[in-house]
């Protein structure tokens, strides 16, 4: 017992030693606002007023917040890719959240369950870049924003090694690269089969990433899908 409780003393000084050093990077180095260089947050709320909103995407199911031609949006996309930033993606994932929560609420009817929240799996290259799946992490963020009726459930895998879409240039490449390039882990096909799916991505082009997900999960059992993106 004496052992138990210095472990837990000693867990407790090094959470405080790490919140002390958290704040202390953020007076050293206070986070700017990406677009405008304001010292705050990684995107000020003026800024966000300013992002373009995106049209409708090639899918009838999926749905994009704002335009990818935006250069802000362009940032905002690539920062969360390149490092990961949790307080931007916090904030990405909170204005998915409440700029989609009508269409979102028609999932919420399906079985009065909660929706499961998918994330697109990241390619090899971007994972040995990276070490972080950026979809996983706005959805992760995501959930954070209403744990009673979303549970996130990373159960989309890779079939096979693929270029990323981003690397690849035209439309009919981007679909052939994604056929067939996902399945549903085997160990978690119960978390979702009859279930209200939302699949959740950063960025969507022609939609061949998330049509090929749909299908991957519908061949499991998914119940009703949707999709979000941040950008198209």
């Amino acid at each position: 017992s004496i052992l138990l409780l210095q472990s837990i003393l000693y867990l407790r000084t090094r959470m405080k030693q790490s919140i002390l050093f958290q704040k202390l990077l953020s007076f050293l180095f206070p986070e700017k606002c990406l677009s405008c260089n304001k010292t705050g947050k990684p995107i000020c709320s003026h800024c966000v007023s300013q992002l373009t909103k995106s049209g409708k995407t090639e899918l009838p199911y999926a749905h994009a917040l704002f335009s990818y031609k935006n250069k802000t949006t362009q940032k905002k996309v690539k920062n969360i890719k390149s490092h990961q930033g949790p307080e931007l993606a916090e904030i990405m994932a909170r204005l998915m959240y409440q700029n989609f929560l009508p269409e979102i609420s028609d999932l919420a009817l399906f079985e009065g369950e909660k929706i499961i929240i998918v994330p697109i799996p990241a390619s090899n290259s971007h994972m040995k870049k990276r070490f972080k799946n950026h979809s996983l992490l706005l959805a992760e963020k995501f959930v954070e924003n209403n744990h009673k009726n979303f549970e996130l459930c990373d159960c989309l895998t890779r079939t096979r090694s693929s270029s990323p879409q981003s690397e690849t240039r035209t439309r009919e490449a981007r679909i052939k690269n994604a056929e067939n390039l996902y399945k549903v882990r085997e160990k978690l096909i119960p978390q979702i089969s009859g279930k209200a799916i939302l699949i959740i991505d950063d960025i969507t082009t022609t939609g061949a990433t998330i049509e090929n997900s749909k299908i991957a999960l519908k061949k499991v059992g998914a119940g009703e899908i949707m999709a979000i993106a941040f950008a198209h």
